[in-house]
């Protein structure tokens, strides 16, 4: 919890240690070295709050990202003019 907007104001709950130390765990990719290294760590689509496993698919749905992005023409023929966008 980052605070309480009906307690604190605004500017308090943006710049609290917990906030602050969350999003230092999501920029660092929560230390995940194979996050640090890959390809698509533009397009992750997850939020980082556990260490990867060994064996495991990717936290961050890199078997996903890799579909849209290969099935890009189809999803755009589906979609029209509108782009498939990755959060």
């Amino acid at each position: 919890v980052f605070g309480n907007i009906l307690e604190q104001d605004f500017e308090q709950v943006l710049t609290s240690p917990e906030r602050r130390r969350y999003l230092r765990r999501q920029v660092m990719r929560n230390n995940n070295s194979e996050c640090q290294d890959c390809d698509h760590m533009d397009k992750c689509i997850m939020e980082f709050w556990k260490d990867n496993r060994a064996g495991d698919v990717c936290f961050g749905a890199r078997d996903y990202v890799e579909w849209v992005l290969a099935n890009k023409s189809d999803i755009k023929a589906i979609t029209g003019d509108a782009p498939p966008v990755l959060y």
